[in-house]
């Protein structure tokens, strides 16, 4: 298998992403990175990271490639999660108090015993791999933000309608964050 055709299956098997170190692992040496970009066979999204040139860029699925300990959580969920239709002008990341992440997102740095809690991996708007805050998690963010109350209503019911809500989960989330008065009234509603 020569070189290219080496590139090519490490590709496939990384949803058309690959690192600097992929290459290294292949015995390709950066000076050589930048004959494959010209050849058009790659092209660079971030500082050691490469895209397929055939491919579309999932920002979604970069980021995380980039900061593996990025979770996206409040409205950037939601709008994953269809449970609101408003685009967020900002992307939402949670990650552990201490940790920095640049670039221009909106990070929420939570305590690390809650990190972990309702994290799952769906795909992404380009059938990617990435992980976000289930629902129930992000509705009990929802509630420890400021926003407008007709906004969060909607979005509410939207998941109140769905037939895929842990209501049982959201209560014990609603426990863990102090929100469980509040979420009583608003599931009896």
């Amino acid at each position: 298998m020569n070189r290219v055709e080496k590139i090519k299956s490490v590709l496939e098997k990384n949803q058309g992403y690959m690192t600097t170190e992929d290459f290294l692992n292949l015995k390709i040496c950066k000076p050589m990175i930048k004959k494959y970009i010209e050849m058009g066979l790659i092209r660079k999204v971030h500082h050691g990271l490469y895209i397929d040139n055939t491919l579309l860029e999932d920002d979604y699925f970069i980021l995380q490639k980039m900061y593996p300990s990025v979770v996206f959580s409040h409205l950037t969920a939601l709008y994953l999660w269809k449970l609101t239709t408003d685009f967020p002008v900002d992307i939402d990341i949670t990650v552990v108090k201490d940790k920095k992440v640049r670039g221009d997102y909106k990070v929420h740095h939570v305590d690390s015993k809650y990190y972990d809690l309702g994290i799952v991996s769906i795909k992404s708007p380009f059938d990617n791999p990435i992980r976000l805050y289930n629902m129930e998690r992000c509705l009990c963010d929802l509630f420890r933000m400021k926003m407008d109350l007709e906004k969060r209503e909607k979005i509410v019911r939207h998941y109140l309608n769905r037939k895929d809500i842990d209501i049982e989960r959201l209560m014990e989330y609603s426990k863990v964050f102090h929100l469980d008065k509040i979420m009583s009234k608003v599931i009896e509603k």
